[in-house]
């Protein structure tokens, strides 16, 4: 999230009142419905919310990329984005929804073989000034990996997990949302040296360390609460990697805003900004929660 957006800029200025309060209502209405549906729903209505949101990443996404083109191309470009997602959950890994999963490297090259012809036919059939076909296929296929791919991860973490999966995902929002909460108090607190002053002014070394104190302090807790067979060693682990990727994630954001000139990914969340805005870290992270988990399976692995 950009500096604009408050809680990841690790601001030296104070936050403004009229700022910090729909942020604080959003989050007290939000925080228990996910919960809720993290904890105890089912999975197919966990996968639909990550469809969902899915969707309106890529919106987004090719809200920002496309901002040039009609609506129709955004449309269409965040409909192929949002079937490759959905093609992966219910198609690959230990526990598809259809198929025994027992060929997962031949199902993952066909769709996105279906994606990459997908791509090409719907800018082959319309009728528009050819030459920004070559931008517009460029950021298509952008937005299928940085969105569609990572969306699915968290759906997967919930559908492969088995009685863990709940706690893997709660690991994973509490680390990437407690490393914003922690780089923003202790980038007011403490900062004083620039982390990437081009891409995003305001963050700080100071704030950056924060965040990562507030991960691992995160992670322990989860771990305590929902994933006890982990040992220290794979707790450390995981919210060290996690952090540096979910600090990662939010410059990158960034930087996509920064050089669209856009504030926002957009405005879906009251107080928050967009659906990027507020899950940026945790898709660079969550490839590595699901990697760790699926490798650790009911077992520490260090």
């Amino acid at each position: 999230m950009s500096e604009s957006d408050g809680g990841k800029g690790q601001e030296t200025a104070p936050k403004k009142k009229g700022d910090l309060l729909p942020r604080v209502i959003t989050s007290v209405i939000m925080v228990p419905i996910l919960l809720a549906m993290i904890i105890v729903g089912p999975h197919w209505l966990w996968a639909a919310f990550i469809a969902a949101a899915t969707a309106v990443g890529l919106s987004e996404f090719y809200g920002m990329l496309q901002k040039d083109e009609p609506k129709s191309v955004q449309w269409g470009s965040t409909a192929i984005g949002t079937a490759f997602a959905a093609s992966l959950y219910l198609f690959v890994g230990p526990k598809p929804m259809l198929g025994n999963g027992s060929h997962d490297p031949l199902v993952i090259f066909a769709v996105l073989a279906v994606v990459l012809w997908a791509s090409f036919l719907f800018n082959l059939g319309r009728d528009r000034d050819i030459g920004r076909v070559a931008v517009t296929m460029s950021s298509g296929l952008a937005g299928v990996l940085y969105v569609g791919l990572t969306f699915s991860f968290i759906a997967l973490l919930k559908r492969d997990m088995g009685d863990w999966g709940a706690g893997w995902i709660i690991m994973l929002l509490a680390m990437t949302w407690m490393s914003d909460t922690g780089a923003y108090f202790a980038g007011r607190a403490f900062g004083k040296h620039k982390l990437a002053p081009k891409v995003s002014p305001k963050k700080t070394v100071e704030g950056a360390l924060g965040g990562l104190l507030a991960t691992i302090v995160a992670a322990f807790v989860v771990r305590a609460l929902m994933l006890p067979f982990l040992s220290l060693i794979d707790v450390a682990v995981i919210a060290l990697v996690a952090n540096v990727l979910g600090q990662t994630g939010d410059l990158c954001e960034s930087l996509l805003k920064r050089s669209t000139g856009v504030k926002d990914s957009g405005t879906i969340i009251h107080g928050h900004g967009g659906m990027l805005d507020r899950v940026d870290a945790v898709l660079f992270a969550v490839p590595w929660v699901y990697l760790y988990a699926s490798m650790c399976g009911g077992a520490a692995l260090l």
